[in-house]
């Protein structure tokens, strides 16, 4: 029930960040809305999340890109790792 609530209250964010055009915490939450996804047990959600995450920071140039493509490679290959970001 908890995480469903963090991830409710995490698409909400993104949601305002894309409203407000603040394209890096946009893709920041998206971030931890992927985290949600995969401890909820959904990789497929979760490889969405980073991988739209992973676009925006593309086009922004910024260096977290690649550790968002280390995430999309490698952490739904693990399961649904709970508490462990």
């Amino acid at each position: 029930m908890q995480l469903l609530v963090v991830r409710a209250a995490t698409a909400g964010a993104v949601a305002l960040h894309r409203e407000a055009g603040d394209r890096y915490h946009e893709a920041d939450t998206l971030i931890h809305l992927g985290d949600c996804h995969r401890d909820e047990g959904d990789p497929d959600a979760a490889r969405a999340a980073w991988g739209h995450a992973r676009r925006i920071l593309t086009e922004l140039r910024h260096p977290a890109a690649a550790t968002v493509e280390d995430r999309f490679r490698t952490r739904c290959d693990q399961g649904a790792t709970r508490g462990n970001p």
